[in-house]
């Protein structure tokens, strides 16, 4: 029986190796390349290697690819990023490996090596811009809808004689742009506010924050979420009336909403809602002098989203 168990445990091992074996690309003899001592530099120098990127902002990366054993593939350096001055690259290198490069021009955002012949280092420099409107894309009638995008810094992939080719590394990194990062502060600066309130306080407050980020800050309707979490006070209050408040804020959030699904249907279906939004806006304009007794600031605000409202409703 112990034998059995030892038998099986080997053939196991066995088969679980040549899996993995399958599961790695075929470099011939050559260990597997990658980059190595990888730094990314903000432009003020400072180490930003693991954390997320700027959109509009230029980042210098500095890094090495070694090759330990001959390999007969060409190796392709590439970025995604924009070009800043002459060039992108810079072999720090050159004369040591200059019987290797295949393709070398660094105005190119990619270029091309071979160590065919013998064992190499690449040490090279990269310099480059992510577009400023790389978060951007556009939304309903002018809106421009800001969202994180995942973006290729800098990739290495092996090619052979046939052309078939394999990606080896892939340096990627989230991008964000100073409009997701201003609801982003806003989000976490209004968290903080909860947490000193009351449980009736509390619910209010995180169900409308849940709304700023699910529904409007994940769309992409940054402007929206903005509009919306600084219609929330900065610290824990107690209203004389809660429902009031909250009828108050609801007004805000139909219109919000309005304004999402003309974003999503087009114009030619919203007039299957604009009866429910003409009601919205009479309920709304119910409630507006008792609200104005209690914030008239916020009175104001409503005021001009009842108007809106009752716009919406005609188109």
């Amino acid at each position: 029986m112990e034998r059995s168990l030892v038998f099986a445990g080997t053939v196991s091992a066995i088969v679980g190796l040549g899996l993995l074996a399958a599961s790695v690309p075929c470099l011939g003899q050559a260990a597997y390349p990658s980059f190595t001592n990888l730094v990314i530099l903000d432009p003020a120098d400072k180490n930003v290697t693991t954390e997320d990127l700027m959109a509009g902002q230029t980042y210098t990366a500095t890094f090495k690819v070694s090759i330990s054993k001959k390999d007969p593939r060409d190796l392709i350096l590439a970025t995604s990023l924009d070009r800043v001055g002459d060039s992108y690259w810079t072999l720090g290198n050159y004369d040591e490996v200059e019987s290797n490069i295949v393709e070398y021009n660094p105005s190119t955002s990619s270029v091309r090596f071979r160590f065919s012949e013998k064992e190499g280092v690449l040490l090279l420099a990269l310099k480059g811009r992510i577009a400023e409107d790389l978060c951007q894309r556009p939304g309903y009638e002018g809106e421009i809808l800001h969202s994180a995008r995942e973006f290729s810094v800098l990739s290495l992939t092996a090619v052979d004689a046939q052309g078939n080719s394999v990606v080896l590394d892939d340096v990627k990194r989230t991008v964000k742009d100073a409009e997701i990062v201003e609801v982003e502060d806003l989000l976490e600066d209004k968290r903080k506010v909860v947490e000193s309130g009351t449980d009736e306080f509390k619910e209010f407050y995180t169900g409308v924050l849940t709304y700023a980020e699910q529904s409007l800050y994940a769309r992409g309707h940054t402007a929206m979420a903005k509009d919306l979490l600084s219609k929330l006070p900065d610290e824990a209050i107690v209203l004389p009336s809660m429902a009031l408040y909250t009828a108050a804020i609801v007004g805000l959030l139909v219109l919000l909403i309005i304004v999402g699904v003309m974003a999503y249907l087009g114009r030619q279906r919203v007039q299957l809602v604009s009866g429910r939004t003409e009601r919205a806006a009479n309920d709304l304009e119910a409630v507006l002098p008792r609200v104005e007794r209690l914030d008239r600031s916020l009175a104001a605000d409503l005021d001009r989203l009842m108007h809106d409202l009752k716009e919406v409703s005609k188109e």
